[in-house]
């Protein structure tokens, strides 16, 4: 699958299930009636019945279904499956299936997961999808489709869409004073599996950054403080600047984007480390990463203090990250 594509399926994760701090609703399912039209609803923890017209449709955890006479012109869900009897025009689901019976008159967009198309189905626009696409007799796709299959994680995907598991959680900690808190253990599996997806698509980045962050610790702590001084520098100067409005979210977004990647680095690397002094001398990617990446997490979230994890991932992994997307670069020979 080409990097470009990569990239949008990480990011429609990661934005999708961030989406578990929308509204939590305490009814389930929770229905929009027939001859009903929703400008935006945002929900999570609960199922959700379309029979009237939905503009815009942001759902956490929970399923969806859109019957007949149902229609939802953008549809978002975190974590949760989608039946479509009536009409949608775009489809977004980081964790979940998407089974359609009726019309998507634009894209359907799957993290991880799996496209069913039922017959006389139509998806008028393309289907891109981590996971699997199955076509019956007599569905109809009029744009392109691209599909790439990862290894099997089901148990992440449980723990987003259990959402008995959510309910149990003291309401004033879930709703807090206005909005509502993410507990930490599903912080932890969001960042886990953030973490491994960037792994799973980009398995040779990663194993480059491994070997240079191995190789060059030091290049790869002086080359993070000279990216992050020079993204503070850029941030400076635009802000003073109109143009600067725009381009400071951007560069704010790239730089978390880097970060997550060194991240993801920091930990396989001391992974494939820990393994190689219980004598495994090529240890595999995925083994490493979850040895180190499953205690650094949960200290990093649940010990006080335990952020520093992050301070050190940043300022060790972020060279590493940079080096491994750009290795021809050099910036004062690091």
């Amino acid at each position: 699958m080409a990097i470009k594509t990569k990239l949008y399926l990480f990011l429609l994760i990661l934005v999708l299930t961030l989406s578990l701090t929308a509204s939590v609703s305490s009814e389930s399912p929770y229905v929009v009636k027939e001859g009903n039209v929703v400008e935006e609803l945002s929900l999570t923890n609960t199922d959700l019945y379309v029979y009237g017209y939905v503009k815009l449709l942001n759902l956490g955890t929970g399923d969806v279904k859109v019957f007949d006479k149902g229609r939802v012109d953008k549809l978002r869900v975190g974590a949760g499956n989608v039946e479509i009897y009536g009409e949608a025009r775009d489809v977004q689901v980081g964790l979940g299936d998407v089974i359609l019976y009726g019309v998507v008159k634009g894209d359907i967009e799957v993290g991880l997961g799996n496209v069913i198309l039922k017959p006389n189905s139509i998806v008028e626009g393309d289907i891109r999808v981590v996971g699997e696409i199955n076509r019956e007799k007599g569905s109809i796709v009029k744009g392109e489709i691209e599909s790439t299959r990862l290894p099997k994680i089901p148990f992440i995907s449980q723990i987003f869409k259990n959402k008995e598991f959510l309910k149990r959680i003291p309401l004033h900690i879930r709703m807090g004073d206005k909005r509502p808190r993410v507990p930490k253990l599903v912080l932890f599996f969001i960042f886990l599996f953030v973490s491994f997806l960037i792994l799973a698509l980009f398995p040779r980045a990663t194993e480059r950054g491994v070997k240079y962050l191995s190789s060059k610790p030091m290049n790869s702590f002086l080359l993070s403080l000279v990216l992050l001084a020079i993204s503070l520098g850029i941030l400076i100067l635009l802000v003073i600047t109109i143009i600067g409005i725009i381009l400071t979210p951007l560069i704010i977004i790239g730089v978390f984007i880097f970060y997550l990647f060194g991240t993801t680095i920091f930990y396989t690397t001391i992974g494939t480390h820990i393994l190689r002094l219980l004598n495994l001398e090529k240890p595999n990617l995925v083994l490493s990463y979850f040895v180190a990446s499953i205690p650094l997490i949960l200290i990093n979230i649940f010990v006080p203090y335990g952020g520093l994890i992050s301070f050190v991932s940043l300022v060790f992994g972020l060279g590493a990250a940079f080096k491994s997307t750009f290795p021809k670069l050099v910036i004062f020979n690091l």
